[in-house]
């Protein structure tokens, strides 16, 4: 049993439990479905950008399928692999700190680091997890390389493949994070320029042209992905983002240190150079998409470390002691900002997989089953859903869901129609260039129930009027609505 006095399956198996506790604690959230159903339709044999239209590139759809063929399309599968990257991530950071810090202080830094890196999306698998777990390892390994003070030509292909990675995931925070790294490392000229062309940049390249090359000659990449990125840019840029996350964003102020500590300490720029990178990705990031929680997450612990490099040689009148308990101090009050922490810790007393009933004080909530079984769901809205259960039964498992119940497709063991965009497009709805697409499908599917839903009516709040008179020309009735945790889902019946 000595195995078990291993620091690192100490810290694996804490994660692990944080991990698994958290997921299991996070009420139901439309967002966390979207890959869900991205993942079963890959799961059933569907592709992307033919048989369903996503506006992001698609690696988070792939990274799941794994687990999907390992434990079937449940909600299972996406917290196993949640599971694996908070775990991964805190192993290799804890590897580049264990000779700095005592074990208990890296172990809270880890511990912080997974509050951070969940953020306010707590613990679920999301789309935005993805390309920052990979930016978030390309750091790690920038930062082992300013440590042994070479940057080898294994370092920048692997960083690059970690950024391709990104790139594939979601292509806002992948082309970010790359277009830094590469004025990084051309600035602080770690490697010749060369290798950094050779090892870096054409693997990089050759990657997007062979994965690209693929996706358009063997689906309708182009157009759906144009579609998709107008409205992610078109309709996400929030100038307020400017002005709103500066105050209230630990990011936003560590690129402001860094910056300032830049012009008078020089012969650490190189670690300060990775702060305003890795901080600057979240940052810009989050004028366009819904990143901007990431602002206030992923960086952080890693950018902590970062500035503590920087100025532990100038700390020389401060004990050792000192030092490493104002780190872990920092890092628990960051790793409380926000919802970063006490949503945790009041959803894992609250609503842990062991808790039948949740404390008066708080919202109610009993747990969903099937596919999604063990995710908590407010009670008023659970008996809505089994009278949709019911509908679905009495009509043959026959429908098509366009609401925030995708798990419903899975949990009949329907496959999603297609072609057919994810019920996610321009505010988790389609745009107005997918309509004729969307109604040629219903109307070839002869579904006896239709399940629409607005999810974002401040987007555009005529959504299901304009909607609704698409289905009545095909012969849909409205039938009556259901309550859902975002919105009505209103049921349509065919004649």
């Amino acid at each position: 049993m000595q195995w078990l006095k291993s620091k690192q399956v100490q810290i694996t198996a804490i994660i692990l439990f944080l991990s698994i506790t958290g997921f299991y604690s996070k009420p139901f959230f439309r967002d966390f479905i979207i890959v869900f159903e991205g993942t079963y339709r890959l799961f059933l044999g569907q592709i992307p950008y033919t048989d369903f239209f996503i506006p992001t590139t698609p690696l988070s759809y792939y990274l799941p399928l794994p687990f999907f063929y390992l434990f079937g399309p449940t909600v299972t599968a996406l917290m196993a692999l949640t599971s694996v990257m908070s775990v991964i991530l805190a192993l290799i950071f804890y590897k580049e700190i264990k000779k700095e810090v005592p074990f208990i202080a890296a172990l809270f830094l880890c511990i912080a680091g997974f509050f951070c890196f969940n953020g306010k999306f707590n613990y679920p698998y999301y789309s935005t997890s993805v390309p920052y777990f990979f930016v978030s390892l390309a750091i790690l390994n920038l930062v082992s390389s300013l440590k042994q003070k070479t940057l080898s030509n294994k370092n920048l292909f692997t960083i690059s493949m970690l950024l391709l990675a990104s790139l594939l995931s979601k292509q806002d925070v992948g082309a970010v994070s790359t277009t830094l790294i590469t004025l990084y490392l051309f600035y602080f000229k770690p490697a010749s320029f060369k290798n950094i062309f050779k090892y870096f940049i054409l693997p990089y390249i050759i990657g997007i042209v062979a994965v690209g090359g693929h996706f358009l000659y063997r689906t309708d990449f182009l157009e759906h992905i144009y579609i998709g990125g107008k409205g992610m840019f078109a309709t996400s840029i929030n100038p307020l983002h400017f002005i709103t996350s500066i105050p209230f964003s630990l990011t936003a102020w560590f690129i402001v240190i860094a910056s300032v500590l830049w012009f008078k300490i020089k012969e650490k720029r190189a670690y300060l150079g990775l702060i305003i990178v890795f901080c600057s990705t979240a940052y810009i990031t989050s004028f366009f998409t819904t990143s901007i929680y990431e602002v206030r997450a992923v960086p952080l612990v890693i950018s902590l470390y970062l500035f503590y490099e920087v100025l532990k040689d100038r700390s020389q009148k401060v004990s050792k002691q000192k030092q490493i308990a104002a780190l872990v101090f920092i890092a628990i009050v960051i790793s409380n900002s926000g919802a970063l922490f006490s949503r945790y810790i009041i959803g894992s007393f609250a609503y842990t997989p062991f808790t039948k009933q949740s404390p008066k004080m708080l919202p109610q909530y009993t747990r969903l089953s099937r596919s999604y079984k063990g995710v908590p769901i407010l009670k008023e809205h659970h008996k809505p859903l089994q009278e949709i259960r019911a509908l679905i039964k009495e009509n043959q498992n026959s429908f098509i869901n366009l609401s925030e119940y995708q798990f419903l497709y899975s949990d009949y063991n329907v496959a999603p129609p297609k072609p057919f965009p994810l019920n996610f497009h321009h505010g988790l709805y389609f745009f107005d260039e997918d309509l004729p697409t969307v109604m040629t499908t219903i109307e070839k599917s002869k579904a006896k129930l239709i399940f629409v839903q607005n999810h974002h009516p401040s987007q555009d709040p005529h959504f299901l009027s304009k909607f609704k008179k698409k289905l009545e020309l095909l012969g849909y009735k409205y039938y009556r609505s259901f309550n859902a945790p975002t919105g009505p889902v209103m049921a349509y019946k065919l004649g």
